[in-house]
């Protein structure tokens, strides 16, 4: 982000849909919802998916692409050992292994957790956060 590192990202987004001015933004808002649906479809992953795991229990229940992703596993393992983090009382979900079709924005429904998926994403708004009708 120029200028400010980013800070006034959020209050930018902010004015423009107050002054319903577009041309305000920083950054086009497709850019912007691309970008926040990694981490939406991320924490659908992590509420669909299993708890209750150890570092070990884990690592066996990860699909095998992700393990190959061995620099992230690492590092994550150290964060928990370093931090002291106790898994006995605070233990692992492992996310749901999901498909997502970009042109719908919905998750392949080939399982459970994926009808569960698309529950999430289009989870009910509660008033005033409701969503208007296109």
């Amino acid at each position: 982000f120029k200028g400010d590192g980013g800070a006034g990202h959020m209050a930018n987004f902010i004015s423009a849909v107050r002054s319903r001015d577009a041309a305000s933004l920083r950054s086009p808002i497709e850019q912007g919802h691309i970008s926040s649906c990694g981490c939406h479809m991320a924490n659908i992953s992590h509420r669909t998916g299993r708890a209750g795991y150890d570092l070990a229990g884990a690592e066996k229940a990860l699909p095998a692409m992700l393990l190959a992703a061995t620099e992230a596993w690492a590092e994550f393992k150290s964060h928990i050992q370093i931090n002291n983090v106790d898994l006995a009382k605070t233990p692992l979900t492992v996310g749901a292994e999901l498909a997502f079709d970009p042109k719908s924005e919905r998750f392949i429904e080939n399982s459970e957790q994926a009808r569960m998926a698309n529950y999430l994403v289009e989870e009910a708004y509660r008033a005033p956060f409701t969503l208007p009708a296109i």
